[in-house]
C-alpha cells in the first residue's frame, strides 16, 4: 500500500474500533483524508450557520494549536459544547500534521449542549438542534480517555511509518540525521555541527530556516524537547537519565527546556502517564 492508502487504513481502523470518524491533516492544516459523513447530523445544522460554521473553524484552530504545544493529545469542547480530541504528528520536534476525531457528547455535557442551544436567536436552528441532541447519545469518561488514547497510537503509528512528512532539502536531511544521532552531544553546536557535515554556517542557517521554520540552535531545542516527550511519555526511565540522552547535564537544565517549550515540568509530565 502507498502512505494515501495507508492513511485511509488509519482512519477505518479507528472507526471499526471506536465508531467514531478520524480526520487527517497536513502540516498546514488541509484535509488530507476523511471518511465519508464526517460529520454527525448536529453538526450539519450547526454549520448551516456562516456565524456558527466560524466559530467551529476556530475551535478547530484552537485544538490543532494546543495540540502542537503541548506535542500530545489534546482533548475540549467545540463553542457547541461537544468533545473533540486532536494528536499531532511530530518529526523530530516538528508538526507535520494532525488526527482529529470529535463531535462526541459526554454525560455531563449535555447540559453545557443545552445552554449553547438556548442562547441561539434562531428559532428554526434552535428547534432542530434541540431534536437532535435529544437523540444523541452519550460517551462515558472512560471511554473517552481510551478514544483519546487510541488516537495518540495511530498518530505515533503514522508518525513511526513516516506516512505524514515534511519535504526537506538534501542538507536539511543531513542536518536531521546528523542531530537525531548525536543528540545525546551536550557539544550539538552550529559550529559542530558545519565541521562534521562540511556545511558554511550561512548554506547551515539557509537550510535551516527554509526546512524547520527556525535557527540550528532553536532546532536543536526542538528535538531535545521532543525527544524527551517521547521518552517521558512511553519510558520508565529516570528523569536524570533522560536529560543525558538529549544532551542535557542535569534535571534542572531539562526542566527549563521543557518549560519553555510546552509550559510543563518533566515531573509534570511524567505524572500525566501515571
Amino acid at each position: 500500500m502507498n502512505s494515501n492508502e495507508m492513511l485511509r487504513t488509519v482512519c477505518d481502523d479507528v472507526e471499526l474500533i471506536t465508531g467514531i470518524k478520524t480526520v487527517i491533516y497536513d502540516e498546514t492544516r488541509k484535509i488530507i483524508h476523511s471518511q465519508p459523513d464526517m460529520m454527525c447530523d448536529f453538526c450539519k445544522v450547526v454549520r448551516q450557520s456562516a456565524a456558527l460554521t466560524e466559530k467551529c473553524l476556530a475551535c478547530d484552530a484552537y485544538g490543532f494549536e494546543k495540540s502542537a504545544q503541548e506535542r500530545g493529545i489534546f482533548i475540549y469542547r467545540c463553542h457547541m459544547g461537544l468533545t473533540e480530541a486532536v494528536a499531532p504528528v511530530t518529526e523530530n520536534g516538528r508538526t507535520v500534521g494532525y488526527l482529529m476525531l470529535g463531535q462526541l457528547l459526554t454525560k455531563n455535557g449535555r447540559e453545557q449542549v443545552r445552554a449553547c442551544i438556548d442562547a441561539l436567536d434562531d428559532a428554526s436552528l434552535h428547534e432542530e438542534l434541540s431534536r437532535l441532541l435529544s437523540a444523541m447519545p452519550e460517551t462515558d469518561e472512560r471511554h473517552l480517555r481510551a478514544t483519546a488514547r487510541i488516537l495518540a497510537m495511530s498518530a505515533a503509528y503514522v508518525r513511526s511509518h513516516e506516512l505524514l512528512t515534511r519535504r526537506k532539502s538534501t542538507v536539511a536531511y543531513k542536518i536531521e540525521s546528523y542531530v537525531f544521532e548525536n543528540l545525546a552531544n551536550p557539544d550539538l553546536t552550529t559550529e559542530t555541527v558545519c565541521a562534521a557535515l562540511g556545511f558554511s554556517r550561512t548554506a547551515l542557517y539557509n537550510a535551516c530556516i527554509k526546512d524547520f521554520g527556525v535557527s540550528m540552535s532553536e532546532y536543536v531545542r526542538e528535538v531535545r524537547a521532543d525527544r524527551a516527550l517521547h521518552l517521558l511519555r512511553n519510558t520508565a526511565l529516570p528523569i536524570a537519565r533522560i536529560a543525558e540522552q538529549v544532551g542535557l547535564s542535569a534535571t534542572e537544565r531539562l526542566n527549563r527546556l521543557l518549560k519553555s517549550q510546552i509550559g510543563l515540568t518533566a515531573g509534570k509530565i511524567r505524572k500525566q502517564r501515571q
